[in-house]
């Protein structure tokens, strides 16, 4: 399988540096933890695609920003966000969750969150994620949970188009 796109942007590792064509690469060779791709169809920006990873630590309840998303004016999003913590005992987590939200003309309106997906071991029940809206940007927030110290990853997947 090739991936052959106009547009991308690598990061890291660049695979022109390693005598690889960057417009024919072999997935299962390439390493895609800050890809950006972009496109349009009929010269109608179809929007942008950001798998990014994001990590922080928690050793209490208190609400932690894990990621910041900042949103362009006069543009819809869907907002997929995968969360996997473990805490220092051995316990996991997992949530997976999707927003929709709206940005017309710089302010947010309509954010909906929906196919929210939990599994957890007993000891993380009360942990969460939420996404909050913050002027132009979307959080996606943790709460951990009292005298626990989690690890947390967070994968999320960004989708808009501009009107």
């Amino acid at each position: 399988m090739y991936l052959g796109i106009d547009g991308i942007i690598f990061t890291r590792p660049n695979p022109s540096r390693f005598g690889q064509d960057p417009y024919k690469i072999k997935l299962p060779e390439a390493e895609f933890i800050d890809l950006v791709v972009t496109g349009t169809f009929n010269g109608v920006p179809i929007g942008d695609i950001f798998p990014i990873i994001d990590t922080t630590t928690t050793g209490d309840a208190t609400p932690t920003t894990l990621s910041t998303i900042a949103t362009t004016t006069d543009s819809a999003y869907v907002i997929t966000s995968n969360v996997v913590a473990v805490s220092t005992a051995g316990d996991s987590l997992n949530i997976k969750q999707s927003c929709k939200v709206n940005n017309i003309g710089g302010v947010l309106s309509a954010l909906t969150i929906f196919d929210t997906s939990i599994v957890s071991d007993a000891a993380l029940a009360t942990a969460s994620v939420s996404f909050i809206a913050s002027g132009t940007n979307i959080l996606v927030q943790i709460t951990g949970v009292a005298l626990t110290d989690i690890n947390w990853k967070g994968y999320r997947e960004v989708r808009f188009v501009t009107y």
